[in-house]
């Protein structure tokens, strides 16, 4: 599996997409006090959804390292049974960093 570029070179993307989201977050919501509430669901229809602290936003950025780092777990697992999926894992994993990127800078833009 660590030879094959496609898996190895998507799961190194979702990593950086991680890294990337952590940053924003950290460099846009550092400085705020604790009881600083921030909206994190807007609804166009019927307004703000949700509020959140910045405790709420760092378990989103987290939960998607958490996915990715199963997902690469599975994807070596399964590399010798099942090449597709292990593929399908690593493009997987790409796209819910893209999710959470876009996630945190639709957070960041609204506050």
């Amino acid at each position: 599996m660590w030879k094959d570029k496609f898996i190895i070179s998507s799961f190194f993307a979702s990593f950086v997409l991680f890294f990337t989201a952590v940053f924003f977050s950290f460099s846009n919501f550092f400085n705020l006090d604790p009881e600083t509430s921030l909206i994190l669901r807007f609804n166009s229809g019927h307004g703000i959804a949700n509020f959140g602290g910045f405790p709420s936003l760092l378990i989103f950025c987290f939960s998607s390292f958490f996915i990715s780092l199963l997902n690469l777990f599975l994807a070596r697992v399964f590399y010798n049974r099942l090449r597709l999926f292990s593929l399908f894992l690593g493009f997987l994993s790409f796209f819910v960093s893209v999710l959470i990127l876009v996630e945190v800078g639709v957070i960041i833009s609204v506050n």
